[in-house]
């Protein structure tokens, strides 16, 4: 699947009124542990690819996200693969991947028609918002990634400042 992604540094008490005004949903808060790896023999940050396991309050997820499909957005390709034990970390060492970072944040979930709109507090990063599409089959790239733009400008975000780093880069600067 390929997710249209942006991200910018908002304050939560700012775009909360906003998402509400427009009729957007909240529908979901969760805890979020994500724990990065690196492949053995290659280096994910030279490759702008990534490799994650994500647990929830619920469930335990591995997610490859691939290239970034251009420079206007977090755009990639993105595999997400349930599973249900998190010895999947004692299973990665023995594969010698190694751990590169942990990203801890609470995740307020919000729906808004097709987009679904994620307000991030990320530890030692501060608060995010994502806006994020996944694109159907057969669908326009560009024609959905404007589609975006637009509907951010209606949230009063400036989608000039879109920050293309991931909360891994963040934390590593």
């Amino acid at each position: 699947m390929i997710e249209i992604e942006m991200k910018f540094k908002i304050d939560h008490s700012k775009i909360i009124p906003i998402l509400i005004n427009l009729g957007a949903r909240n529908i979901n808060t969760e805890f979020n542990h994500d724990i990065y790896y690196n492949h053995p023999h290659k280096n994910y940050k030279t490759t702008d690819e990534s490799f994650r396991v994500r647990q929830t309050d619920n469930d335990i997820y591995i997610t490859y996200k691939g290239p970034k499909l251009n420079n206007e957005s977090k755009s990639r390709k993105e595999i997400n693969v349930t599973v249900n034990s998190d010895i999947i970390h004692e299973m990665l060492g023995y594969l010698e991947f190694q751990k590169e970072a942990e990203v801890k944040k609470t995740r307020s979930i919000w729906k808004l028609g097709k987009y679904t709109i994620c307000l991030d507090l990320v530890e030692n990063l501060g608060e995010y918002i994502e806006i994020e599409y996944i694109l159907p089959q057969n669908h326009n790239f560009e024609k959905e990634l404007n589609q975006m733009k637009s509907f951010i400008t209606r949230l009063k975000i400036n989608v000039d400042d879109q920050i293309l780093e991931g909360y891994l880069d963040l934390l590593l600067k």
